[in-house]
């Protein structure tokens, strides 16, 4: 475990190790537990202490795009800087993660070309506060792709996406099924003359991850921008990404990169903030937002209900967001190009007897 540089527990230590070299070296600085290991148990009560467990994301990408900063306990604020004086601070996109025990952050832009970025944590609780610095590695190798991407057309399968947060082995879950992603389609649009691509969204089917044809498309507010093959975007408020939580984003990011040859999406990463108070159906709209909170935490074992604000903001009101983070390795671009459709675009085969579009709205998906 990691102590602040800057808190009492820091001048305490640093009066210590002052201490030991009049008699012996320093000794080295202690390592971060691991965080696949149980850590003992911890009062967090008033005096809890401001513990470190986590600086690098519990990702499963070769070069994960994502930051992650973990707490023994839960923390009041987490503020995350990437870049420093040499290289301009990238923006982020930032969000609690599980219980307030995390924060996670995305670069809404593209990082520069270098081999890694200084990072800093500031982290607080109700009596203390400290700084962590830490870098962050940065893929190497980075191309730009072509200015033809084809269809543009790339799928995010369900049997691939891993779910880091909150993180939950939804395969392990009794209603396996309900849980269990699905895939999704992603178009990146021809370069327009700003160097920017429109970003379309539909839900997949099948194996094969076919477009589904009965559901309307949809396409981001904010388009992508490339520097160097590495893609990015911003998921603006009222944009949607599919979800079991809920489909209305509050804020969010997207990244990822193109190969060389345009053929392949790698090391792919969505954080999404959803706002749950936008229920996925009528049936929910009149269930109180800490009831599915408590529904969700009796299903998964801990409530993924957070604060909506950003973690460097102060928490205000009660915790109806959750925070999604999905990451695939590998996106293969498909032949054919993603088909726009409206609602008004479905066949007639997509209608229930009643009339009405039988799917015009998958929100329960990943």
């Amino acid at each position: 475990m990691l102590f602040p540089r800057t808190t009492s527990w820091g001048r305490l230590a640093a009066s210590w190790l002052l201490a030991m070299t009049a008699v012996a070296c320093q000794p080295e600085p202690p390592e971060l537990p691991d965080p696949n290991e149980q850590l003992p148990a911890v009062d967090c009560g008033d005096a809890a202490p401001l513990t470190i467990t986590r600086l690098s994301p519990d990702s499963l990408l070769a070069w994960p795009p994502w930051l992650q900063v973990c707490t023994l306990c839960p923390a009041t604020s987490i503020t995350l800087q990437l870049g420093d004086d040499d290289n301009a601070a990238v923006d982020l996109v930032t969000a609690w993660g599980e219980e307030r025990h995390c924060a996670v952050a995305l670069p809404s832009t593209p990082p520069p070309i270098v081999a890694s970025l200084p990072a800093l944590a500031t982290v607080a609780n109700d009596s203390r506060a400290g700084d962590w610095d830490f870098d962050v590695p940065i893929a190497p190798g980075r191309q730009q792709g072509p200015e033809d991407l084809g269809s543009g057309t790339y799928t995010l399968r369900g049997d691939a996406v891993s779910l880091r947060v909150p993180g939950y082995p939804w395969e392990a879950r009794d209603s396996a099924a309900h849980w269990k992603p699905r895939p999704l389609l992603l178009r990146l649009g021809p370069l327009d003359p700003a160097g920017e691509r429109v970003v379309e969204l539909a839900p997949g089917k099948g194996d094969d991850s076919t477009q589904d044809l009965c559901s309307p498309t949809w396409q981001l507010a904010a388009p992508a921008v490339e520097v160097e093959g590495q893609i990015a975007t911003t998921l603006s408020a009222g944009d949607r990404f599919p979800t079991r939580f809920g489909d209305r984003v509050h804020r969010g990011a997207l990244q990822g990169r193109l190969s060389p040859n345009g053929a392949q999406l790698t090391d792919v990463a969505v954080l999404a903030v959803i706002d749950i108070t936008s229920a996925p159906d009528e049936a929910k709209k009149t269930m109180e937002t800490t009831t599915r909170c408590t529904s969700w935490e009796t299903q998964l074992g801990f409530n993924p209900c957070t604060p909506c604000e950003p973690p460097d903001a102060e928490v205000q009101g009660a915790s109806h967001c959750v925070t999604i983070l999905s990451e695939w390795r590998v996106a293969n671009r498909v032949d054919s190009a993603l088909e726009s459709l409206s609602t008004d675009d479905l066949s007639a085969d997509c209608l229930e007897p009643s009339g009405s579009a039988a799917r015009t709205d998958n929100r329960e998906t990943l």
